[in-house]
This record gives structure tokens, sequence and C-alpha cells, in this order.
């Protein structure tokens, strides 16, 4: 995970924005799904059954990425990139929405995702669900959230 996670560092520092960083980590979260797909499967299929070091070195290198991008988020945020939010939150509702679908649409349909698909991950984390003419917070309060 430690290659992982430096291969990922070296990609980060070929972009210039916190938005580029973003749409790369989620690119690359997705290649690598779809590259180890099988070991994934089997990984995911046994992890009740890992051994405590296992289970403890997988939480340590998640919680590294989760970092990551929370230094990306923290440094978007600074830029005036991004508006102000607890960048660690963020970076877990990132990693969240990322290892779910590419866990689903990958290991569990063995569908591969286009550049499309990946895109729309993409806008959907960085743009919201709600439309640009509507005021979210109005939405919540009359929505019955």
């Amino acid at each position: 995970m430690r290659a992982v996670k430096a291969f990922l560092d070296g990609k980060l520092k070929e972009k210039a924005g916190s938005t580029s960083k973003l749409r790369e980590l989620i690119a690359l979260h997705f290649q690598l799904y779809s590259c180890y797909r099988d070991f994934l499967a089997v990984m995911f299929g046994e992890v009740g059954h890992l051994g405590q070091e296992l289970d403890r070195r997988t939480r340590d290198a998640r919680l590294e990425i989760i970092t990551l991008i929370e230094h990306v988020i923290d440094e978007g945020i600074k830029r005036g990139e991004f508006r102000e939010i607890a960048p660690r939150l963020a970076a877990y509702a990132l990693e969240g929405m990322t290892n779910f679908l590419a866990f689903h649409w990958l290991i569990r349909e063995g569908r591969s995702l286009s550049k499309e698909d990946i895109e729309q991950v993409v806008e959907l984390y960085l743009r919201g669900i709600v439309r640009r003419s509507q005021d979210p917070v109005q939405i919540s309060t009359t929505g019955g959230i």
C-alpha cells in the first residue's frame, strides 16, 4: 500500500490545482480497482477472516489515503477552490463513495467504467446534486429531510 501512496503522491505533484488533484485521485481509485479486480474480490470476501496484523495494516493504509485526500481538500480550501468544509469529513465521504461504487460496479457487477462514468462521479462529488439555481439550505428546511 505504501507503493500505491507513493504513486498517488507522484501523480498529484503533476497537477496544479486541488480540483485537478481530486479528479486524478478519483480516476486512479477506479483504475486501481479495475487492475486488481480479482485480488480485491477475494480480499473483500475474506475480510472477516483476516488476521489482526493484516486487518491493522489495511486500516492503516486506508487512513493514509484518507489523509492524502484530506490534505488535497484542505489545500483547495486555502486556495479558495473549495468552500469552507471539514476536510476530514469530506475526505471520508469521497473515499466511501468511490470505494462503494468501485466495489459495486467493478467487482459485483463485473462491468468496466467509462470515462463518462468516472466524470459523473467527479462532478457528483465536486458539485453535489442540487441545481445551482436552488438554495440547498432552503431546500433542506422545506423539504423535510
